[in-house]
């Protein structure tokens, strides 16, 4: 059974860096200009509780935002039934690297985005591979996640603290990892970008946050703390044959 490292802190994530986090990348992504709201059918790799999802679903067809957090998708649910997030999204609780679960959404996707959820991902190789198989061909992935280097909302964890928190890599990724990765994977056209995202949080990721400013303010009784976070965004192609 996978462990759901997020039980306890779901309900914390919309009120936080998460919210800016999400916005810098969905622009990133918008700038390429690949989805199309009247064609496109995406997947969004570890949707949370649908920070990303509620930006990319005015842009795509459909979005099928997947997750194993059980916990994470309770909450994106309960935004779909109340209208807070739109109805053309819809969610599951899946592992791509399944091969049952694999073979299930092979081919079926013109475009993945994923935001901050590789430095969740024990095998990437396995899920770069996963996400090339999803892809129809022509079929672009857009991957973003913390800067190799940079500012970092996990770069002050121990060790043990990242095993409990479910974090891989809590130094990031380098473009260079990234394409390699992809090429090896069988994308074409790598493409990569950074971009900042400038937030306030309160303590539960801004404890370890390497890219604290020292500013603080209260906020309901609460101190919340400026922060920069590098974000580097991955892009690739899946060949048209």
């Amino acid at each position: 059974m996978t462990t759901d490292h997020f039980k306890d802190i779901a309900k914390k994530y919309d009120s936080m860096q998460g919210v800016e986090i999400s916005n810098a990348v969905c622009n990133a992504i918008l700038e390429f200009g690949d989805l199309d709201p009247s064609k496109t059918n995406a997947l969004e790799l570890g949707c949370g509780t649908g920070l990303m999802s509620v930006k990319i679903a005015p842009h795509v067809k459909t979005l099928l935002a997947v997750d194993v957090s059980a916990s994470m998708l309770e909450l994106l649910n309960e935004k779909i039934r109340v209208g807070e997030v739109p109805s053309n999204v819809t969610t599951k609780e899946i592992n791509l690297l399944d091969n049952a679960t694999l073979a299930e959404y092979a081919g079926k996707f013109d475009v993945v985005v994923s935001a901050l959820a590789y430095h969740h991902i024990s095998d990437f190789k396995g899920m770069t591979e996963a996400l090339f198989k999803v892809l129809k061909p022509g079929g672009k992935v857009f991957i973003a996640d913390l800067l190799q280097g940079g500012r970092s909302i996990h770069g002050n964890m121990s060790d043990a603290d990242c095993e409990k928190a479910g974090v891989s890599s809590k130094g990031g990724f380098a473009a260079k990892f990234m394409k390699d990765l992809f090429t090896d994977a069988g994308f074409v056209d790598f493409q990569s970008r950074e971009t900042v995202a400038e937030s306030w949080g309160s303590t539960m990721h801004t404890r370890d946050h390497t890219g604290r400013t020292g500013e603080e303010k209260q906020v309901d009784g609460e101190t919340h703390y400026h922060t920069f976070t590098d974000i580097l965004l991955a892009v690739g192609q899946k060949p048209l044959n």
